[in-house]
């Protein structure tokens, strides 16, 4: 029996008699970075846990690049719209790095939500906060100017990384000294923000000489990340008004909001 599973089905509020039901199901894949995990329309969708790494649901479009609405982190779990209406999957997942995933049986998640009132009030709550989460994506697809999808893009890639605490070097640092180190390549990230990847390496320029991240071969930094938190105000509060911003101004109103704070 592994331990980590056990642990990770009694914290989602299972009683025993479901843990020790569904544990033996519990199904472990390994992906790599760019790997399509479930692609549209696929049936019987699993509940999927991601034990590490970081993954994409996008819907396909005609051109090449992604129409993201939702990145989910290491802890989060995934799919559990198509899961508990029973239907065939309503996007595509793919790797941004590599992963591992812990699977759950759909039919054993709708069982167990007709019996495990707790199990269901927890899904129910995750429903919801995934809802702010593709809100926050559909802005992107609003934004047409390149430097603004990738200042938004990293914004939005920040947010995901914080709410599964993944910063360093520990959350007992002061806020504005952690960091978030993130191991993907930019010609993926370039996908994810719906840019070339010429244009990304312009549109990084800003918030690196903000100082608000540094971009490494394989991996991006991220710093300041009260400034992060004040671009993605921004964004939410004035996602039309912001379209005619250039990168440097934008990047500039959140670090001055930040430090007025």
């Amino acid at each position: 029996m592994s331990i980590h599973s056990y642990n990770l089905l009694k914290d989602l509020g299972l009683s025993e008699a479901a843990v020790l039901r569904i544990l033996p199901t519990v199904n472990e894949q390994v992906y790599r970075a760019e790997q399509v995990i479930y692609r549209r329309a696929t049936a019987d969708l699993p509940w999927t846990h991601i034990a590490s790494g970081l993954v994409c649901a996008y819907l396909p479009s005609e051109s090449t690049d992604m129409e993201p609405f939702c990145v989910h982190p290491q802890g989060d779990w995934f799919g559990e719209t198509d899961v508990v209406r029973n239907s065939p999957s309503t996007c595509e997942y793919v790797c941004l790095t590599d992963v591992r995933l812990k699977q759950i049986p759909g039919t054993l998640v709708r069982a167990a939500l007709n019996s495990e009132a707790q199990f269901e009030h927890l899904v129910l709550q995750l429903m919801a906060a995934r809802h702010q989460r593709v809100l926050n994506f559909t802005t992107l697809s609003r934004i047409h100017t390149s430097e603004l999808r990738v200042i938004l893009g990293l914004t939005l890639l920040v947010n995901s990384l914080q709410a599964a605490e993944l910063v360093l070097p520990s959350p007992t640092a002061p806020f504005a000294e952690q960091t978030l180190e993130l191991p993907i390549k930019q010609s993926i990230l370039a996908s994810l923000c719906g840019v070339s990847r010429s244009a990304l390496s312009i549109a990084l320029r800003h918030p690196i000489d903000a100082g608000l991240c540094k971009a490494h071969y394989g991996r991006i930094v991220f710093m300041q990340l009260p400034i992060w938190e004040k671009l993605l105000v921004l964004f939410r509060s004035s996602p039309v008004g912001l379209a005619n911003t250039s990168g440097p101004g934008l990047v500039k109103q959140a670090v001055e909001i930040a430090y007025a704070a």
